[in-house]
């Protein structure tokens, strides 16, 4: 019975560490993209609800190698109305929360700056 007492102990820390750890992996930071617009385009989920999607382009470094590559950024909800002023090739400024998806960064837009 201690054995098993002690196992279920064991298990249950061995859950709560796991799951801290998830959390401070999966946690995002916001930054700010000022960048022209590459393409845009507004859908409707399964829902019927309207978002977002917009392309820019990023300067990336990697190995002292500088690039430019493509990113998506996800606009869901109130950012959709004012995003719609917008066309290719003009100018965005938005706060956008960085995360992580499949190893890829990934951006969710939470605000639209003039």
């Amino acid at each position: 019975m201690k054995g098993e007492s002690a196992m279920k102990k064991f298990a249950a820390l061995f859950v709560v560490i796991a799951i801290l750890c998830c959390v401070g992996i999966a946690s995002a930071k916001d930054i700010v993209i000022n960048q022209e617009i590459k393409a845009i385009a507004f859908k409707n989920d399964k829902n019927g609800n309207q978002y977002v999607r917009i392309f820019v382009e990023q300067d990336r470094t990697l190995n002292g190698i500088s690039y430019k590559r493509d990113i998506a950024l996800m606009g869901f909800g109130d950012v959709v109305a004012p995003l719609k002023a917008y066309k290719k090739g003009q100018k965005v400024k938005l706060v956008v929360s960085e995360g992580e998806f499949r190893g890829n960064p990934s951006y969710r837009i939470l605000a639209v700056s003039k």
